[in-house]
């Protein structure tokens, strides 16, 4: 059984409109390998059905380490230079035949606080390891749970899996399990279980992931302001500005240029507030 990889570009990378991927330390023209664009918006190493690529992307078990990437965001734009830092991942076999494993204690993150887009205190955390490549995941906070006691997480788009709902308070001893197909069989119960505490006094927001514009920004054309991540779960406010000035009524997260910007600089400010502040 082959298996390919597949990822999510972020930032200024998520509006690519080419992906190559090396895995060579010092790449030349004909170290670098076509990714594939899927529906979804996410990239695959795997350009196996384009001509003559088939063995260069089917990988088996075992580790794929040292990968770097480049991108450029028209059809015959130029070249990023390679990606700063170089990823590896395990391919594991899994048959979708075989019994799932159980969810180990490095396999997904400690939740963290998470605000709900309707508002409310809910937790997020990271899939990591086999469960990485599930399409569905539950949570628990019973010690002995029946089939009522699990809860739906919700995938995000960023990689992350939020609790589905929101909670009153401090949960102590959560549990996960996963499943590899819609239909398919749940995993046993996490190894382990992992706290998510909120933190008694607001934290002020720091970015720790940077916010970044995506687009090409021609007119006519929806350019996006990309949130970052930050702490304390701020709530966020855009305000796109042209030449540095605000542009009336350009309050969303996205702003489709007119021919009033033409030749102008389009930006956008952004606030992060809580209530400790801005």
């Amino acid at each position: 059984m082959k298996y390919t990889v597949i990822f999510r570009l972020q930032g200024v990378p998520a509006a690519a409109a080419a992906v190559e991927w090396t895995v060579a330390g010092a790449p030349g023209a004909a170290d670098w390998r076509p990714c594939q664009r899927l529906a979804d918006g996410r990239w695959r190493l795997a350009g196996h059905d384009s001509a003559g690529s088939a063995a260069a992307h089917w990988r088996e078990p075992g580790l794929l380490g040292n990968i770097g990437l480049r991108y450029r965001l028209t059809a015959g734009g130029p070249w990023s230079p390679v990606s700063a830092d170089r990823k590896e991942i395990a391919i594991v076999a899994v048959r979708p035949d075989d019994p799932l494993p159980a969810a180990r204690a490095g396999d997904w993150s400690v939740p963290v606080p998470y605000t709900l887009p309707g508002g409310g205190r809910s937790g997020a955390f990271v899939l990591g390891g086999v469960p990485a490549a599930a399409v569905a995941a539950q949570w628990t906070a019973a010690t002995a749970p029946g089939a009522a006691d699990w809860h739906d997480a919700v995938a995000l788009a960023d990689g992350r899996w939020h609790l589905g709902q929101a909670v009153a308070g401090n949960l102590e001893g959560l549990a996960i399990r996963w499943r590899l197909t819609a239909d398919g069989a749940w995993s046993p119960i996490s190894e382990d279980r992992k706290p998510l505490g909120f933190p008694d006094l607001p934290v002020l927001p720091v970015a720790l992931v940077a916010p970044a514009l995506a687009g090409s920004g021609r007119i006519g054309a929806a350019v996006a302001a990309l949130g970052g991540v930050w702490t304390g779960a701020p709530a966020l406010a855009f305000q796109w500005c042209r030449d540095g000035a605000p542009i009336a009524g350009a309050t969303a997260a996205s702003y489709r240029p007119v021919a009033a910007d033409d030749r102008g600089t389009l930006s956008c400010r952004l606030t992060a507030t809580t209530a400790a502040g801005s």
